[in-house]
């Protein structure tokens, strides 16, 4: 059962706001978000070294705990950057420029 006219009732003139506008409130609004969100790109610049995860061999595994516990480091990522440390040390100057040329590359992305 349909209603007559139900699809051709039109609503002539401005339809009135239930609500109005507060510009005072609208800016503070603004504040909050931009607050939250310098919050929120704080948060995800502390946590830089875990963007992006690796998978390993049990042997590599095996030899990330024990230069962890020989070297007494806490976590994977410290005991990685350690061994690319001592890479780098251990690199001869023309070899040094190659690996920072290649770096600087990776880095961007």
């Amino acid at each position: 059962m349909t209603r007559k006219g139900l699809l051709n009732r039109k609503i002539s003139g401005a339809v009135p706001a239930k609500q109005t506008f507060d510009e005072n409130k609208f800016e503070k609004d603004e504040q909050k978000s931009e607050e939250l969100g310098s919050k929120q790109t704080k948060k995800t610049l502390n946590f830089a070294n875990q963007k992006v995860s690796i998978k390993v061999g049990k042997d590599v595994k095996a030899d990330l705990e024990t230069i962890k516990i020989t070297e007494k480091v806490k976590y994977d990522y410290e005991t990685i950057q350690l061994l690319v440390d001592s890479y780098k040390n251990s690199l001869s100057p023309e070899n040094k420029k190659k690996y920072n040329i290649i770096h600087d590359t990776f880095a961007k992305y």
